[in-house]
């Protein structure tokens, strides 16, 4: 496969570019556009928007401190809840990931890839990969929070009956009580009982 980059002449670089456009002049950029920098000007613009709104706004954000989120459409099974972490169930299917709830009691259920945070259909929803996560409320600050029995969030490994095990992994760290970080880490350790 090969690949083609094209280099742009200027790269955006903050406070560049006159980031104050409105919707209808974005469109008159992107429609008059006659190569591709000339109409990344116009998707910076949007980006502004996006970011901003209609205020004032400058491309000196930090982007490290913007809410970066990734999220993933899957094939998931009816069962399937909201807020349930997600693993991988098998081969992708209409170009879908197919997913279903983790159980960190079932090796072959785990790792959790995401939460699960919308449902569009009873067999297609979304996963957050990543980010902040606002679905939860009643978290301790500070406490990793774990895959627990059934897809649940817990913030403790539970205790284990003798001959069973539980695979830990912590899918992300309470930032507040009501926040949620992602990590999107998948490494687990096996507690046994």
């Amino acid at each position: 496969m090969v690949r083609s980059l094209q280099r742009l002449k200027q790269l955006a670089v903050p406070d560049n570019y006159e980031d104050q456009k409105t919707a209808s002049e974005i469109a008159d950029i992107e429609s008059a556009a006659a190569d591709f920098e000339e109409a990344f000007h116009g998707i910076l613009s949007q980006l502004k928007r996006i970011i901003h709104g209609n205020d004032a706004g400058n491309w000196s954000d930090d982007p490290s401190k913007l809410p970066a989120r990734s999220y993933k459409e899957v094939a998931c099974l009816v069962e399937d809840s909201i807020g349930n972490g997600m693993y991988i169930r098998g081969e992708r299917v209409n170009g879908k990931w197919r997913a279903g709830t983790a159980d960190p009691e079932d090796r072959n259920k785990m790792p959790a890839i995401g939460i699960l945070v919308s449902k569009s259909t009873p067999t297609v929803g979304v996963v957050q990969l990543f980010g902040v996560c606002d679905l939860f409320t009643e978290m301790t600050p500070g406490s990793p929070i774990l895959v627990g029995k059934d897809g649940n969030l817990i913030e403790e490994v539970p205790t284990i009956a003798t001959g069973e095990y539980f695979w830990a992994q912590q899918i992300g760290l309470a930032v507040s009580d009501d926040l949620l970080m992602l990590s999107g880490e998948s490494s687990m350790i096996r507690y046994t009982g």
